[in-house]
């Protein structure tokens, strides 16, 4: 239920500056027994039940609100909120969603809607349509975990889409050539297409350098900082300056 929820914030930087650009909301169910449920448990219990539309509606009202407050505090963030493969059959998100951030007075091109490849297959018309509908409004669009799909290539230039996000499982061990490579025709390929890049499971110190040295435009990940509440924003946001020396 909505109400046992909290969401975390993790950060998202520019990969060649490693200027805070915004953060990514994250649902977190703390558990009175099993401690700090992850979302890959109870997500496919959710979808399963039918309460993934009650709980992505609870998490875009909570994270654009949030949001908002930044804003008003003077900390222009981009938010990337989840939006799952059911919510995405339900016809009228379009016009919820846009209404949500006429709400909370965001511009439309502050709001990042990131999507599987999976979702969208399920029902490629519909998810397209959706999808279109809000870009034109304005909102950006992302994949999530591309690479880990079966079809990527063969739909990628027809997705109304802003920004991959490269599978952590590339990233994190990047030092291997294979997934080097991968990374780099993944960063290379997105932008002969025009669309941004964003880099997840940034572990270390090296693999940001590397991220950067392949031309990646975002990055996130444990090294830069893990998913906390939004309490924690501000003091993370002053620890990362004092780490890259305020660049």
């Amino acid at each position: 239920q909505s109400d046992r929820l909290v969401l975390h914030y993790q950060p998202k930087v520019n990969a060649q500056t490693h200027a805070v650009i915004g953060m990514e909301a994250l649902a977190r169910w703390p558990h009175a027994v099993r401690g700090m449920v992850s979302p890959d448990d109870f997500i496919p219990m959710a979808e399963r039940t039918g309460l993934i539309n009650l709980l992505t509606a609870w998490v875009l009202q909570s994270a654009l609100r949030q949001t908002s407050a930044w804003s008003t505090a003077g900390k222009n963030f981009s938010i990337a909120i989840n939006l799952f493969t059911r919510y995405l059959q339900h016809e009228d998100i379009a016009a919820e969603i846009q209404e949500l951030v006429h709400c909370n007075n965001l511009p439309p091109a502050q709001v990042t809607l990131e999507i599987t490849e999976g979702a969208v297959m399920v029902n490629p018309k519909r998810a397209y349509a959706i999808l279109g509908k809000l870009r034109a409004f304005g909102i950006r669009i992302a994949i999530d975990d591309f690479g880990t799909g079966h079809s990527s290539l063969a739909y990628l230039k027809q997705l109304p889409a802003d920004q991959l996000k490269i599978d952590k499982s590339f990233v994190m061990d990047i030092k291997d050539k294979g997934n080097a490579a991968i990374v780099r025709s993944t960063i290379e390929l997105a932008h002969h297409l025009g669309l941004e890049v964003t880099a997840e499971g940034v572990e270390d110190k090296e693999a940001l350098q590397d991220l950067k040295t392949l031309g990646c435009d975002v990055a996130q990940g444990y090294y830069i900082g893990r998913p906390m509440p939004a309490a924690q924003i501000d003091a993370w946001c002053a620890s990362w300056a004092a780490h890259t020396g305020g660049r």
